[in-house]
């Protein structure tokens, strides 16, 4: 299970139980960073971690060892994110109140 932390500006990582296993994230704007979040959070089949900032960034994580694998710049503001079975991405645009569908290659 993951949950983001935005005061802190990293995602955490729980087991089952609730038991805290790890955090990544820092402060900061690069890679692997958050200066306004992290907000939005999903992860894909695959185990992928995606969390978006209010600064209009999507950063991908690998899930199980909080390395950054990627990421890109979004139009907007966005807490909500969320991936499907195919490995699209959609993201919520909070200022223009639209829905952006992203695929990968």
């Amino acid at each position: 299970m993951y949950a983001t932390d935005p005061n802190n500006h990293r995602v955490q990582r729980f087991d089952p139980d609730g038991n805290f296993l790890a955090a990544f994230g820092s402060i900061g704007q690069g890679t692997g960073q958050f200066i306004s979040g992290p907000y939005g959070l999903s992860v894909d089949a695959s185990g992928s971690v995606y969390a978006s900032d209010l600064i209009g960034r999507v950063q991908k994580f690998d899930g199980s060892s909080g390395r950054s694998v990627g990421g890109w710049k979004v139009a907007g503001v966005s807490r909500l994110i969320a991936t499907d079975d195919r490995g699209d991405i959609f993201i919520r645009d909070d200022n223009a109140g639209s829905i952006v569908k992203y695929r990968q290659r």
